[in-house]
């Protein structure tokens, strides 16, 4: 279940769909919400309501290439991620002021596509290093800082490494979590289409400001107690009931 419980019966859709949703989440017997406590809207949430966190591959592969690997561990500038997604949105419209923006500061960035657009079709400054799809869990306990477009499952795995981000939501329910995002304080967020300066000063301020540590180490820890699955695997196994002798699974 999405962090945007509220919109799923108030919002999106039309009045019919809203009012199904709005039965099924009611009658399930668990709704596990993929967000740590803290995260959420300030909607008050059903007693079948659970926030289990981010559930994630406990072994993401394939691992990292060793030229990758390597690249990432050269001494130097703070590394920050810059990933708009996996699916096609306004990519080619947006990366041009963010490339300008990290143009003017030092940092190393690290540009994943996710096989939305080609490398070649990037012109990159020399401090950003452009590849295409990199599971971001095995990329985050190397990066300062990550710029996203907003998606909730880039904003997990940034959570649960503790990284602060720069959120540049493109559409869907992106604005919404970036809203979270600076509303936790793990972060900043800036308009598609802010000029580069403003994109920069927001990257700026998620490297320096002494308060944004506190925050994302407070959701990497609530995270880490909450299994990343493990929470949510024995709310489902509750539901299910204990296992007897014969049971095949």
């Amino acid at each position: 279940m999405h962090i945007l419980y509220a919109t799923f019966t108030d919002t999106w859709g039309t009045r019919t769909t809203r009012a199904k949703n709005a039965a099924y989440l009611d009658h399930a017997g668990q709704v596990l919400v993929l967000v740590p406590p803290g995260f959420e809207t300030a909607y008050r949430l059903p007693p079948n309501t659970s926030n289990v966190g981010p559930i994630t591959d406990p072994d993401p592969g394939p691992p990292l290439s060793t030229r990758m690997t390597e690249l990432l561990a050269e001494p130097g500038k703070p590394w920050v991620l810059l990933s708009l997604g996996t699916t096609l949105q306004d990519q080619a419209t947006t990366l041009p002021a963010i490339l300008e923006a990290v143009a003017r500061l030092p940092i190393r960035v690290l540009l994943t596509l996710g096989d939305v657009l080609p490398p070649d079709a990037i012109n990159s400054p020399p401090n950003v290093t452009v590849c295409g799809y990199i599971p971001h869990d095995l990329l985050m306990p190397h990066m300062a800082a990550v710029v996203s477009h907003g998606g909730l499952s880039t904003i997990t795995a940034a959570l649960a490494a503790g990284v602060p981000l720069v959120c540049i939501p493109q559409s869907r329910d992106q604005p919404d979590n970036a809203k979270r995002v600076v509303a936790s304080g793990v972060g900043r967020a800036v308009d598609k289409n802010a000029a580069p300066a403003e994109i920069a000063a927001a990257i700026e301020a998620v490297l320096t400001d002494p308060a944004i540590p506190d925050k994302t180490s407070h959701f990497a820890n609530v995270i880490a107690g909450l299994g990343r699955g493990n929470v949510a695997a024995r709310k489902v196994a509750g539901l299910i009931g204990p296992s007897t002798p014969g049971d095949s699974n």
